[in-house]
Order: structure tokens, then sequence, then C-alpha cells
């Protein structure tokens, strides 16, 4: 999460935005990013429970410092988690609302054991062969790359199949199976979180990453969130749908440039 070091050392502007942000984050949640972002050495806070936290941060800090240049975005699309910054930067759910969100959503998942996800060096299309047991397409991620959950004693075998055949994987060591069936049972739990949040229309279109559907002008309803969870990402249909137009220029904004990569 080291990646926004320089620029805050350096920018003024965005050291204000990420210092508010991180203010705003303690004190709706108590907790304190400074370490897990890499501003202050860590000392007790562990990086990977606060990983979803940094990254809606980063991205939303990045947005808002590139909008505040004169950068106006015409549509948003997020790709799984990036979603919730696509839809408050769309100011249908506040800032501090999606921390909470995210916050109460880790502690969720914390619950869930032997669970895990593998990207795979194929299309989606060609995958099915390898699919066996309770794994699961989470992501349609591009011509050659698709994203896998399932428990990890069936992934272990699918990934051996994979070395057999030659085809690339990696585990994303995620120790959860987002975007599955997995997380069906804990929809309720999740449903409860969103008791007080406050969801307006958004202000500037958001392509669903769920829906593979342009959201103009609505609200979506808690069910829609529920659903986020175990609902397959079409990251490769939402940038199909938008290279329709040639005239679009896509800015990717986050931590790193994974998503460029397989575009």
């Amino acid at each position: 999460y080291k990646c926004c070091n320089s620029l805050y050392q350096k920018d003024k502007f965005f050291k204000t935005l990420l210092d508010v942000c991180i203010e705003k984050v303690q004190q709706k949640v108590g907790i304190d990013l400074r370490c897990s972002l890499g501003i202050e050495q860590e000392k007790k806070h562990r990086r990977e429970k606060n990983h979803h936290l940094c990254i809606f941060v980063i991205e939303y800090c990045l947005a808002k410092y590139l909008m505040a240049y004169g950068v106006t975005p015409s549509l948003f699309i997020g790709y799984s988690m990036g979603e919730y910054t696509a839809f408050c930067m769309a100011d249908a759910i506040s800032f501090e609302d999606v921390v909470y969100i995210i916050a109460e959503r880790e502690k969720l998942f914390l619950k869930i054991e032997n669970t895990d996800m593998l990207a795979v060096g194929c299309h989606f299309d060609e995958i099915s062969k390898y699919l066996f047991g309770d794994i699961e397409v989470a992501v349609h991620g591009g011509n050659n790359f698709t994203v896998v959950g399932g428990t990890v004693a069936q992934l272990e075998k699918m990934a051996a199949k994979l070395e057999v055949d030659g085809i690339s994987f990696k585990w994303m060591n995620t120790g959860c199976a987002y975007h599955t069936s997995h997380l069906k049972k804990y929809a309720k739990e999740f449903e409860s979180i969103w008791g007080g949040v406050t969801v307006e229309k958004n202000k500037i279109p958001v392509l669903s990453c769920t829906l593979q559907k342009l959201i103009k002008s609505d609200i979506l309803d808690i069910e829609y969130w529920c659903k986020h969870l175990f609902s397959t990402v079409y990251f490769y249909e939402q940038i199909s749908f938008l290279a329709q137009n040639p005239a679009n220029v896509f800015l990717e904004i986050g931590p790193d440039q994974f998503l460029k990569s397989i575009v």
C-alpha cells in the first residue's frame, strides 16, 4: 500500500486529502490506517485485516485528487470492491458509510475458513473442464485471466491439474472465496450491517460489475449489495461495453496497475 507514499510526501494537497480520510476512518471505526498505508512504521495493526479499507481510501483519494485537477468522469466502473468506491464517488453512499460497511464486512469474513481463490491464465469459456466440486468462476477477467473460488482442498486439486496441463495460475491468498455461493450463508448477517446506511441516487452513471447494467440514476437496495457478495464479477463484459465507443479513455484508480494488465 506504499504506492502513494511519494505523492503523499511531495504533494501537500494529496497529503491533506489522505490525512483527512485517515482521520475519518479512525473516528468512524477506530482503525488507524497510517501503519497499513506505510505512512508510519507498523507496530500493532495487522496489515491484511485492513486490506480493503486501504484500497478504498487510496482509490477515493486518488479519484478526488484527479477530479480536483479537472479530470471529469462521465462513468464509473468498479472491479469487485471497487464498486463501493464507484458509488461513493457518484455520491450514492457517503465516505463514512462505506468505511463502516467495509470494516464490518471484514469482521464478518474473519469467520470464514478453508476457502481461497485462484487466478488462472485462461479465458472463462475455457475453464469449465477444470471446475469440479465446489469450485466456481468468480471473475470474468479477460482473454487470459479468470478467477475461481472454492474450498482449499478442491482448489489444490484444480491447481495440480492446471500445472500438468501447463496453464498458469496464482493463489490469491484471500482467505475467502469472494463472489461465489460460499458467501450466500453470510448474506443475512451482511444485510444487518446496512441498517443505518443511507443510499441515494447516484449522480454519475456506474456500470454494475455484477448486473452488467448501466445504473444511470437509481437507488440500489440492500438486496443488490448482499447479492454482490456472491455474484460473479463481469469485468471483461464491462470493458467490452465501454470499448464500443473508441473515444472512451480509461483511467485506472487504485494501488497498482492490475486491471490495466488484463485489459
